[in-house]
């Protein structure tokens, strides 16, 4: 009998409740933040200092 209260109950409930989608939502909103926050700092130390971004032998206008 509970086994079949148990299993209407998860059947009459939708499957993305608040619970279960706002800390997905969140982890994935900070991944991509993280991974997008991490690019720019990698740009930032491959470029070198006071110099103009190389061309790759695209002459200069």
């Amino acid at each position: 009998m509970n086994s079949i209260v148990n299993l209407g109950s998860f059947l009459s409930h939708p499957i993305f409740t608040p619970c279960c989608i706002v800390p997905i939502a969140i982890l994935s909103l900070w991944s991509t933040a993280f991974a997008w926050l991490m690019q720019q700092e990698q740009a930032r130390q491959a470029a070198p200092l006071g110099r103009e971004p190389t061309s790759l032998g695209v002459p200069s206008r």
